[in-house]
């Protein structure tokens, strides 16, 4: 039996948890983020939680609340580790608690940085949050004719 969606009335949801995952790995993935003292260099993204892009009465709309985990490097920059005796690379994972489709603020938590952790919190997170802000234009961007069809 052939469903027939006249003037796209009934809902259609398109599940989009690969491309979540795809779209923060090539956003993140390797992306490196100065200051005067350090260079903060993402080494991986893992994404879990729920993706969708959903229409109903010809309104497309994504919903979405996902964990972000993001492993980073942060390392004096050259002339620093001269002052400082070949200073060490810090390690740590930076979460992204309830990434969530309608709020703008997210909780973070700061996983082994030690003393880094304020220069995360300061240098690195401001600039994600551009790149987090585009995502749910992008996403029903690149979906809306997949739900519309």
């Amino acid at each position: 039996m052939v469903v027939v969606n006249i003037n796209n009335w009934h809902w259609v949801e398109r599940n989009c948890e690969k491309y979540a995952q795809d779209y923060f790995t090539e956003k993140f993935t390797n992306k490196v983020v100065s200051n005067d003292t350090h260079d903060f260099t993402i080494k991986s993204v893992s994404v879990s939680g729920d993706c969708d892009v959903t229409q109903r009465k010809g309104q497309v709309r994504c919903l979405y609340d996902m964990i972000l985990n993001l492993d980073v490097n942060a390392a004096p920059k050259k002339e620093q580790e001269q002052e400082q005796e070949s200073a060490p690379v810090t390690s740590g994972t930076l979460v992204i608690k309830e990434f969530i489709h309608d709020e703008k603020e997210y909780e973070y938590e700061f996983k082994n940085f030690g003393d880094e952790k304020l220069l995360i919190k300061n240098v690195l997170v401001p600039l994600l949050l551009q790149d987090l802000y585009k995502f749910q234009d992008d996403l029903i961007n690149d979906h809306t004719q997949h739900v519309q069809e």
